[in-house]
């Protein structure tokens, strides 16, 4: 039960994720259908802008979640402490969102079932050791890893199939 209060908060941001990456992804293989490089810079910025909002997003729900969990019984406060880990493993879903995109277009969608069984084979592997040495915090940080190693997993071969100017937003 405490983890699944953590997880109800978390999905906040699953809920933004998706109906973002419903919304974005028609705009994206338009602008994929005709390639700018300078066009391909600024969505690429807007890439960077959508993380960066997400991870805030995350930290924010997480210095809030001692204020939501009031209304919950005392005994499922506990649940606070998992919320961070939870929210980033959400932001890295969306940012993964993002970057599936890419694949789709490419039609390569074999790489994103592989990218999914893959990491959640990993998720669970990783929940079976972080439980047994941190507790409910350990599937909580399993999740996070895992969803953080398939988002630079989807990036890499995003940028593998649908090369993008990813570094030189960063040097502008």
């Amino acid at each position: 039960g405490i983890y699944f209060i953590a997880v109800q908060i978390s999905l906040a941001i699953n809920f933004i994720t998706g109906a973002f990456a419903s919304a974005y992804s028609p705009w994206l293989m338009e602008k994929l259908s005709k390639p700018d490089s300078l066009q391909n810079i600024k969505v690429v910025q807007g890439h960077y802008l959508y993380y960066i909002a997400l991870l805030i997003i995350a930290v924010i729900m997480h210095l809030s979640s001692p204020w939501l969990f009031l209304v919950v019984g005392e005994d499922f406060r506990s649940a606070s402490s998992l919320v961070i880990y939870l929210a980033l493993g959400q932001a890295f879903t969306g940012m993964y969102l993002t970057l599936s995109i890419y694949i789709l277009y490419s039609n390569k969608t074999t790489y994103l079932s592989l990218l999914t069984i893959v990491s959640g084979i990993f998720n669970v592997i990783l929940m079976y050791v972080f439980i047994d040495h941190n507790g409910l915090i350990g599937a909580a940080q399993a999740f996070m890893i895992s969803m953080m190693l398939r988002f630079f997993a989807a990036w890499y071969l995003a940028n593998k199939f649908q090369p993008m100017p990813w570094i030189k937003p960063l040097k502008s």
